[in-house]
């Protein structure tokens, strides 16, 4: 079966009438399908460590076991307060945040200072819902036991692929 590649929804949202939880949310389903539409897998809210509260916002699988985890921010409150993102970078290959194009125009600069450092990439999401990756993450080894622990949760758990 040959691969199909999504059509785009042109829906228009106005991101400063949007709520942070809808704002949330639609970054969330829009980085879902840049991942999809690149062969990943997608698993939203998979926990990373037992009995923690360090759970991934997307974790995103591909059938070359490439770990990504893509960590939504809503607003810069959000991005300026997380001060457990780095505890995910033993958990992937590489990290993305998601942010919108308004918060990319405001404040990108200053994400992309803090994050380029820890090897962490930025994607933009426009008003379309399509995204763009602004920055680029560098890809980095993880240890056997962390990608076999994964590799089973994400089994277990199931993923959106389509």
């Amino acid at each position: 079966m040959a691969f199909k590649r999504r059509k785009a929804e042109r829906r228009m949202v106005q991101f400063t009438s949007m709520s942070r939880p809808d704002r949330t949310a639609f970054l969330t389903e829009a980085v879902q399908h840049y991942w999809i539409d690149k062969r990943y897998s997608c698993h939203v809210e998979l926990g990373l460590i037992k009995h923690g509260n360090l759970r991934a916002d997307v974790f995103c699988l591909n059938t070359k076991c490439d770990m990504i985890i893509t960590e939504v921010k809503s607003c810069w409150a959000d991005f300026n307060t997380d001060k457990k993102w780095h505890k995910y970078l033993p958990f992937c290959m590489r990290m993305y945040f998601v942010i919108d194009e308004k918060l990319f125009e405001s404040h990108g600069e200053k994400i992309i200072g803090r994050i380029k450092d820890e090897g962490c990439g930025l994607i933009v999401v426009n008003k379309f819902g399509s995204a763009f990756v602004k920055s680029n993450a560098k890809r980095k080894t993880m240890k056997n036991e962390i990608v076999a622990k994964l590799l089973i949760k994400a089994a277990w758990r199931g993923g959106r692929f389509a």
